[in-house]
């Protein structure tokens, strides 16, 4: 498998709503924000708009959820998501995620079956908003280069079934 670069995304967060419960065994913090941007690479370009439910877990790592649309320059909507952690380094997040896609149109129809690969870091401006900044590489099967290195063979121990599973 390769990386290939897709596009640079970069975002602002607009808007933030957090919850944070307390009990004996920790804190529950969730969060719900709002964000807006851009995106440029060599085969799409334009802005974007999502929302993302982020819970910061006890280890102080953020599990973002991210649900959006991307409007491409020439007005094609694409749905995405993005999964990933968000760990804290120099008093601000890095990210690592997958970004999966979704489109009808016809143009960007080769978007449907690529699993996008994310990396990037946040940064704050002097008004306190939050600005992120992505890199998003495409993974590229290269099935050729794939050896098996396991064979399957019957009667090998494990739980019985009585239907196969596929």
């Amino acid at each position: 498998m390769k990386l290939v670069p897709l596009f640079e995304m970069v975002h602002k967060y607009v808007e933030r709503h957090s919850v944070s419960l307390k009990g004996p065994l920790g804190t529950d913090s969730t969060s719900w924000m709002f964000r807006e941007g851009t995106l440029q690479g060599e085969r799409i370009r334009g802005s974007h708009r999502a929302m993302n439910k982020s819970v910061l877990r006890a280890d102080n790592v953020v599990t973002p959820d991210i649900r959006g649309a991307l409007t491409t320059d020439d007005g094609a909507e694409v749905y995405y998501e993005i999964r990933g952690y968000g760990i804290e380094a120099d008093g601000l997040r890095h990210f690592k995620g997958s970004m999966y896609f979704l489109t009808d149109a016809a143009q960007y129809a080769w978007l449907n079956t690529v699993l996008g690969v994310m990396e990037g870091r946040y940064t704050r401006t002097e008004d306190g908003f939050l600005i992120g900044t992505f890199q998003v590489y495409e993974c590229v099967t290269e099935s050729d280069a794939v050896t098996p290195r396991l064979e399957y063979h019957e009667g090998i121990p494990g739980p019985v079934r009585s239907q196969p599973r596929f």
